[in-house]
Order: structure tokens, then C-alpha cells, then sequence
């Protein structure tokens, strides 16, 4: 299934999680905010949200340092 992350088009099987999509991506899940469809999802349901055909997301990753 097709994607929208970060306005780049990916391509996932189906049944993938937003947990699944970030360790594929290796991103770092206590430094990222998930926007999905323009709405925020918090840290406990990226296990069990599964991504549809069509999702747009957004991956915001914090950086620490000075």
C-alpha cells in the first residue's frame, strides 16, 4: 500500500502498524511526534493503529543538544 510520509511517497504492506513503519524507518520512538492525517497520535496507540492505503503522515523528530 502507498503512503505519504514526510511528502515522499513509500510503499508498506498491508497490516502495518506506525510502530512497524518507524522501526522500518529506524526512527527513534521516544524522540518522534506522529502526525497522521493531520492529527496527532500518541506514543500508546502506534502498536495498534494499523496504516491505510492512502494515509499522509508526518514524522517530527526532536534533536537533542545545544
Amino acid at each position: 500500500m502507498k503512503i505519504t510520509i514526510n511528502g515522499k511517497e513509500k510503499i508498506f504492506s498491508d497490516n502495518t502498524t506506525i510502530c512497524d513503519m518507524l522501526a522500518q524507518m529506524n526512527f527513534e520512538s521516544k524522540k518522534t511526534l506522529v502526525l497522521l492525517n493531520d492529527q496527532i497520535i500518541e506514543n500508546e496507540a502506534w502498536q495498534k493503529h494499523t496504516l491505510k492505503e492512502g494515509d499522509s503522515i508526518e514524522i517530527i523528530s526532536f534533536v537533542e543538544g545545544g
